[in-house]
């Protein structure tokens, strides 16, 4: 089944809950599945997330707080040669990552639920083609 894949710094972001909700409501609104991979398994396998990235329509990586986990999955993502939208809070520096330059900011919960309305659009008409 395909989904977008996100990518997100959950544990460590005080913001994460309110954004969980605000992407919960995106993927009500959109009709389109969401996979965040911390529901759907316990344990990290390098080999389930590149199952669970295969089958993804996009991957949406969120590189706010710098998180090597969140780096770290984004490279498996790019590795697969899969639909990335990288976004990140504004003043977050960028590490090593294949397209730097096009990193989305945001600098508010508002501007964020914009970015992503935006994001989502673009990968169903990419989808769609």
């Amino acid at each position: 089944m395909s989904h977008i894949y996100i990518i997100a710094p959950v544990g460590s972001d005080p913001e994460y809950r309110i954004k969980r909700t605000i992407l919960d409501k995106l993927s009500a609104e959109s009709g389109l599945r969401f996979f965040f991979p911390l529901d759907q398994h316990q344990n990290f396998s390098i080999a389930v997330a590149r199952n669970d990235l295969r089958t993804a329509n996009l991957v949406i990586a969120d590189l706010s707080l710098e998180r090597p986990s969140c780096y770290f999955e984004l490279g498996i993502a790019q590795g697969l040669d899969i639909a990335v939208s990288q976004i990140a809070r504004t003043g977050t520096p960028i590490h090593q990552t294949a397209n730097r330059s096009k990193v989305h900011f945001y600098a508010d919960l508002h501007e964020y639920e914009m970015l992503l309305r935006e994001l989502i659009e673009i990968g169903k008409i990419s989808n769609a083609a």
